[in-house]
């Protein structure tokens, strides 16, 4: 059977296996033109895969069986943030508020300083999650009334995700991580590298809450 066709756009004879569907026949592969349709055909899929995942995610953030993508408490559902991300706004929030001061040439202290950031964290209404690893039994024992995919979760990972009231309910206690004068030290030169790419998008969320208000 002869599987030869003839370009549409330098007249060679190519096979099916070298060539692609181009306008009313086939085209060599190695065309510009083609490479061009078949990158678009790429983009296009990637975009509908993309499409399909995000419906999929949807469906079941909205499916009884409590299915979620969101970051929640595994007791009472309750949407929130992680530590890591309420210590990234924490920061953020300074940045703005120091930003914001200096436009002003105010000369705020810093105890003035911090009221104004705990108020504009406050705004925002976050939950914080709490991640409790390597559960002991007795505390395995005291989150044995909570629903049956929070149990099934803390049985495989022998750990829970919890906001602050079920971490009280639960008698559970979260002990933050010891930082000493050593540690900020270590850190403070990579601060200092990130710092100028950081306050550039807390002048960007200063002009969008501008914007918005």
């Amino acid at each position: 059977m002869n599987d030869s066709f003839i370009c549409v756009i330098c007249g060679a004879s190519v096979s099916k296996r070298k060539s692609i569907a181009y306008k009313d026949g086939r085209a060599c592969k190695t065309h510009s033109e083609s490479q061009e349709q078949l990158d678009t055909k790429k983009t296009k899929q990637v975009e509908q895969i993309q499409s399909d995942v995000q419906k999929n995610k949807e469906k079941f953030s909205h499916d009884d069986r409590g299915f979620d993508f969101k970051p929640r408490c595994w007791l009472c559902h309750i949407e929130g943030i992680s530590l890591q991300q309420f210590y990234s706004e924490l920061l953020m929030e300074s940045l703005k508020t120091q930003i914001k001061n200096e436009a002003m040439e105010l000369n705020v202290n810093f105890f003035e300083q911090q009221e104004q950031i705990a108020k504009a964290l406050a705004s925002k209404k976050h939950v914080v999650l709490f991640t409790f690893n390597n559960l002991t039994e007795e505390q395995r024992h005291k989150l044995k009334g909570c629903n049956f995919n929070a149990q099934q979760l803390i049985s495989m990972t022998n750990s829970v995700i919890c906001c602050a009231s079920c971490m009280n309910k639960a008698g559970l206690q979260y002990i933050p991580p010891e930082v000493n004068f050593d540690k900020i030290k270590k850190f403070m030169p990579v601060y200092m590298l990130a710092e100028p790419e950081l306050k550039k998008i807390a002048e960007q969320e200063i002009q969008r809450e501008s914007v918005l208000n």
